[in-house]
C-alpha cells in the first residue's frame, strides 16, 4: 500500500451534495469541546437551561424560576436542594483536582526534559555544564 497523498475524499451522493454524519459522534465531540472550554460544571448549567428552552412551556419555566432559583414556593424541600448545592460542589472539586493533577503533570514533564536536555548537551559538548542558583527569597 502507498502512503495517502491526498485528502480522503467526503463521502457523496449521485447528485454530488456531501452527506452530513448526525450520528452521536458529532454530538459527543461537541460536548467533549464544550467541558474542554469551560468545565463540567459550566456544560451542565448550559444543558439545563437549553433543555429548559427546547422543551418546557412557559408556565413550566416561570415555576422552575421561582421554585428553584429564586425560592417563592414555601414548601420546598430543603433536603433536595442541599443535596444539589453538594452535587455542584462536588462536580467543581473534581474539575479543580483534574486541573491540578495536569499541571502537576505538566511541570514534572518539563523537569524531565530539560535534565535530558542538560545531559544530551554535556554528552555533545564532552563538559559539565552548571546551572544558575536559585534566588532566594
Amino acid at each position: 500500500m502507498s502512503p495517502r497523498t491526498s485528502k480522503p475524499a467526503t463521502k457523496q451522493s449521485k447528485d454530488k451534495k456531501p452527506i452530513i454524519n448526525y450520528g452521536a459522534e458529532p454530538f459527543l465531540m461537541l460536548c467533549t469541546n464544550i467541558v474542554s472550554k469551560i468545565g463540567i460544571p459550566g456544560f451542565l448549567v448550559i444543558s439545563f437551561v437549553s433543555y429548559l428552552f427546547a422543551f418546557t412551556s412557559s408556565n413550566q419555566k416561570t415555576e422552575i424560576v421561582d421554585k428553584w432559583i429564586l425560592f417563592k414556593n414555601n414548601n420546598y424541600n430543603q433536603e433536595l436542594t442541599i443535596l444539589v448545592v453538594i452535587f455542584a460542589i462536588v462536580l467543581y472539586s473534581i474539575e479543580a483536582y483534574a486541573f491540578y493533577r495536569i499541571r502537576k503533570l505538566d511541570q514534572d514533564e518539563i523537569a524531565r526534559l530539560s535534565e535530558f536536555k542538560r545531559l544530551y548537551q554535556e554528552q555533545q559538548l564532552g563538559v559539565k555544564l552548571s546551572n544558575s542558583s536559585k534566588p532566594k527569597n
